[in-house]
């Protein structure tokens, strides 16, 4: 039997393709610029807000933003402790000795004389070697993160949504 009734749908995508092509373009700006901020929020705030006694500042130069990578699928932002240019950031974030990964004291022994030499209140005192218990941890990247991932969050969404609306969604 042949078919009495046929019914046919067409779309045209045209219009609707142009507009996602539109939005993604934004969602991927907002997302770039977003994530940007926020890897500059938190090396901020980790410069601003650790626990350690700083000297030269080297340490607080060491806690840099690579530039954000948006390989058109994923956009990637990274803060990170340059330990080459400051080797000791990272044992400030993450303690030695006792507060470290190893958990244990460890010894500190001269390497250009006979003793140590510690001066304490205004006494001067010798040793061959000394056992040391370690540099507390001070995770200031960690923390700082921890700290702004709710206005992260809120600010990247708003920009999301904010991108969409303008390309008519």
């Amino acid at each position: 039997m042949a078919d009495l009734f046929n019914i046919k749908f067409t779309y045209d995508l045209s219009a609707f393709n142009a507009a996602c092509s539109g939005a993604s373009a934004a969602v991927q700006t907002a997302l770039h610029t977003g994530i940007e901020d926020a890897c500059t929020e938190i090396q901020g705030m980790a410069q601003e807000r650790h626990k350690f006694q700083t000297q030269t500042g080297a340490a607080e130069h060491a806690i840099q933003v690579k530039p954000v990578v948006d390989n058109g699928v994923t956009v990637t932002g990274e803060v990170f402790l340059n330990s080459r240019d400051c080797p000791h950031v990272i044992y400030q974030h993450e303690g030695t000795g006792l507060y470290g990964p190893m958990n244990r004291q460890y010894p500190i022994s001269p390497k250009n004389a006979k003793a140590l030499h510690f001066v304490s209140g205004g006494q001067g005192f010798f040793a061959k070697h000394v056992l040391a218990n370690g540099i507390l941890p001070d995770p200031f990247l960690i923390n700082a993160a921890k700290k702004l991932a709710p206005e992260i969050t809120q600010k990247l969404t708003r920009a999301l949504a904010n991108a969409l609306r303008s390309a008519g969604f």
